[in-house]
């Protein structure tokens, strides 16, 4: 059964640096729990205080001998602070593939009272969050598609597949927000034919909608759709 140790980044960084790993005598490699190499924060705005807020964090692992691990928040509404921490597993005594393996996680911090929070990755400050005061009951301004796939098609043009909520729906708009801290928000927009409600019991429809982004971007940007039910589909593309 392996072994699951907890190491700060520092401590390891030494072990490596040195090129010592300490065995527990047995056959199996030792797994080791460390901090994610983090390179990347963006935290999408609009949010509100019946939504789902969420931080997404990008990265790279050095080498094939680390997987994604968990991660853990908490909220102090007091201070209004984020605390988010992102681990990984790093597998000790074995053979590394000596390349770089880029992630990219979304993690939900649940739903927050209006106002700005600090995010915190890693014990490192980030960006602040703004969580507005909801003035509608609804999850969203907006009925969304609900969004199953991204796909780069050129620099600039992307598609969304997915389905709608009946047969008799259809993709509105496909809205792009630029946005501060490198986010793209991308809101697939849901209208109904004349006298056709979204209680209409009728089959789900699948679609398939191209979109664009403006010219001239530079830099990693992250594209956030928004889906159905307030879930996302989050990609970091470079531009």
């Amino acid at each position: 059964m392996k072994n699951v140790l907890k190491i700060s980044g520092l401590t390891l960084g030494a072990l490596l640096s040195f090129g010592v790993m300490a065995s527990d005598g047995g056959d199996a490699p030792r797994v080791i729990e460390v901090s994610a190499p983090v390179k990347a924060v963006f935290i999408p705005k609009g949010f509100d205080s019946n939504d789902d807020a969420q931080v997404i964090v990008a990265g790279a692992y050095p080498n094939s001998c680390y997987k994604v691990g968990p991660t853990t928040v908490s909220v102090d509404k007091e201070t209004q602070t984020v605390n988010v921490a992102v681990n990984a597993y790093y597998t000790a005594d074995s053979y590394c593939l000596m390349l770089y393996i880029p992630f990219t996680q979304a993690i939900n911090v649940g739903v927050l009272p209006a106002g700005k929070y600090q995010v915190v990755v890693n014990k490192t400050p980030r960006e602040l969050m703004p969580v507005s005061l909801a003035t509608r009951d609804q999850l969203d301004d907006y009925l969304y598609a609900t969004v199953s796939a991204l796909s780069r098609v050129s620099r600039e043009t992307f598609q969304l597949q997915g389905y709608l909520p009946n047969s008799c729906a259809a993709i509105s708009e496909i809205r792009v927000i630029e946005e501060p801290g490198n986010v793209l928000t991308v809101l697939p927009i849901v209208k109904f034919a004349e006298g056709c409600s979204p209680s209409d019991s009728t089959s789900d429809l699948a679609f398939s909608e191209s979109f664009e982004v403006p010219a001239g971007l530079k830099g990693q940007k992250l594209i956030h759709v928004r889906s159905l039910n307030g879930s996302s589909i989050n990609q970091v593309m470079d531009f």
